[in-house]
């Protein structure tokens, strides 16, 4: 009986043991996921999500549309356009913010959005270059005029090329009813009027020579006499 009972707890922990073991060869641990780490340049890169262009024309009609997709007022009155700045210098324009600022008027216009010209004379000036109506002078211009939401843009380097911000706030209280915002892909350096200035070329010194007089008062002299002598006369 008591070989019987030893056999017994042998076979039952032969088998706890066997039993250990299987379970311990079928667990098997889940690798961790790993996480999907965003870098510095993703969230640094603004042309993410961003439109680009190549042509002013094509800068034009983006933010044109962007404008109009992202606008809060329905109705809007008179938007005045003014010329993109620098976004460092807000009092600062080039070629490239003057032109794009007069791109918009057609791109805005043409999309249902009512825009004026605040540049109108109080009368139309003639001279012999031409008749002409627009003026920076502001002696010359209506003031103050009727209007209730303007447009302002601003442009600024970037590794992309030029991003440009604009909007359209209400003159008012300076609320934003509008944005957008559009990379050109230019690295002009014209644009923010930069452009290096070319060396100037070596200045290569001027060979002189003097000029004498050999004492003659008259053209016809020096004359040969008969004596074969010089004289003057």
């Amino acid at each position: 009986m008591k070989q019987l009972g030893l056999l017994s707890s042998l076979t039952f922990a032969l088998l706890l043991a066997q039993g250990c073991a299987q379970k311990s060869e079928t667990t098997t641990v889940k690798p961790v996921k790993e996480v999907n780490k965003i870098s510095y340049r993703d969230v640094s890169n603004y042309s993410v999500n961003v439109a680009t262009s190549t042509t002013i024309k094509d800068t034009a009609d983006k933010i044109a549309q962007q404008l109009v997709n992202t606008l809060k007022v329905k109705n809007v009155g008179s938007v005045a356009i003014t010329s993109f700045v620098d976004l460092h210098q807000l009092n600062k324009t080039t070629h490239f913010g003057r032109v794009l600022g007069e791109s918009l008027f057609n791109e805005l216009f043409k999309r249902g959005v009512k825009v004026m010209d605040f540049r109108g004379q109080k009368s139309l000036s003639i001279n012999a270059n031409g008749e002409f109506f627009l003026s920076r002078n502001v002696k010359k211009l209506h003031s103050p005029i009727e209007n209730k939401y303007v447009l302002v843009g601003t442009y600024t380097k970037i590794a992309e090329g030029i991003l440009i911000n604009s909007r359209i706030v209400d003159n008012k209280n300076g609320r934003v009813i509008a944005t957008s915002r559009v990379i050109f892909h230019s690295n002009d350096c014209r644009i923010f009027e930069n452009c290096k200035k070319p060396k100037p070329e070596p200045v290569i010194p001027i060979r002189t020579i003097d000029i004498t007089t050999d004492g003659c008062a008259t053209e016809k002299c020096p004359d040969v006499c008969a004596d074969n002598t010089i004289t003057c006369k």
